[in-house]
């Protein structure tokens, strides 16, 4: 009796994961460059199950609950938004991402809203360098108007710059502040849009959905957690009265 009262307890957490999941998505639904994160359940164990005290022929599978198998980020890209501002930066497609230097490391960002600092150097609103090409932090050395083109080459006053660095990889992990990772990262070519940022990937109306699922099956989780307390409770009664 209890294997079922474990199973539902792993259901509930598995769907406290979902929803957690979820809702850290539906608060960045407004974050530049924000890619949402999913989370898939798979069986913890699968017992299989024989007839004749185990010995005889196939009668099914029981399984012991769900366990999280797999935790990504969706690659899809986000709608484009029209800034006019020529420091924002979109990158075209799902691939690639900015690169940039945080904290003596070197990460990734969708977010392309640039600006100058104080060194005349191209940092994120964070404050993080952008970086070139060739990894090295961007460094505004012209007067006059800046630009953008489409293949990521930057110019001041008609004087080409530096190139965006952008990279790419199979898999991206998120480490926080709007900011990638990936350890097999590599130096990746694709167009671009200035003037224009990327909106964050979230759909607010499958979210709310989902969430509304992962609700449902944490409730009936916990419903089948009450019942086998119940059913517990009335043998023991039923042990004693005998």
């Amino acid at each position: 009796m209890n294997r079922g009262v474990y199973g539902a307890a792993a259901g509930m957490m598995a769907a406290q994961s979902k929803l957690d999941t979820i809702t850290h998505n539906l608060a960045n639904v407004n974050t530049t460059g924000f890619k949402s994160e999913r989370v898939e359940f798979s069986e913890a164990l699968e017992r299989l199950l024989r007839g004749e005290g185990g010995m005889g022929d196939v009668l099914g599978t029981l399984g012991t609950g769900p366990v999280e198998s797999q935790r990504y980020l969706v690659r899809s890209a986000g709608s484009a938004i029209n800034t006019s501002n020529p420091l924002d930066v979109a990158i075209l497609g799902e691939d690639g991402a900015f690169g940039v230097m945080a904290n003596g490391q070197m990460h990734y960002t969708r977010n392309g809203s640039f600006t100058i600092n104080s060194k005349r150097e191209l940092v994120t609103q964070m404050g993080h360098p952008v970086l070139d090409k060739n990894g090295t932090p961007i460094t505004m050395k012209g007067e006059g108007t800046i630009k953008v083109d489409d293949n990521g080459q930057i110019s001041q006053g008609g004087q080409v710059i530096a190139s965006l660095g952008i990279w790419n990889a199979d898999t991206w992990q998120r480490v926080g502040d709007g900011l990638l990772t990936a350890p097999n990262a590599q130096p990746f070519e694709t167009r671009v849009a200035s003037g224009m940022l990327e909106a964050s990937n979230v759909n607010a109306v499958e979210a709310m959905v989902d969430m509304i699922k992962a609700s449902r099956v944490f409730e009936m989780a916990q419903k089948v957690i009450s019942t086998e307390d119940e059913a517990s409770q009335k043998l023991i009664q039923a042990l004693q009265q005998g």
